[in-house]
């Protein structure tokens, strides 16, 4: 009886160790989805915020949000080291498709980080 009482706790001690974390860690990193007008809120309200546009150095050049980053989706993959650690990041591009991928791919890199995506055009 005592054995199988205690192999239940083994058991039970593993599976907590296990699960939680993983949970926790998927939860932390998930994107979340805002509004263009949100994101412009919270780039307003957050001074250290880094703004991450991931359109093309081409539609960066016509017209961006000031002090954003230009880290095109396909290259950031390779330049993820250009995105602080530590800071909360607001993902935009022209209609949210680009962005949201950008966000799932930084949500996977640093499960930690607190990442915003904006669903639709944020720059006119």
């Amino acid at each position: 009886m005592k054995r199988v009482l205690r192999f239940t706790l083994i058991c039970l001690m593993l599976f907590m160790g296990y699960a939680a974390p993983s949970a926790a860690k998927n939860e932390a990193s998930a994107p979340a989805a805002v509004a263009p007008q949100e994101a412009l809120s919270l780039i307003e309200q957050t001074p250290d915020v880094f703004i991450l546009d991931v359109r093309t150095p081409g539609e960066f050049a016509q017209k961006h949000l000031p002090n954003a980053v230009n880290i095109p989706v396909e290259e950031l993959k390779d330049r993820l080291a250009e995105v602080p650690d530590g800071k909360p990041v607001v993902v935009y591009c022209r209609s949210g498709m680009r962005a949201g991928n950008a966000g799932a791919m930084l949500g996977k890199a640093r499960p930690d980080m607190k990442i915003f995506v904006v669903k639709g055009s944020i720059v006119q």
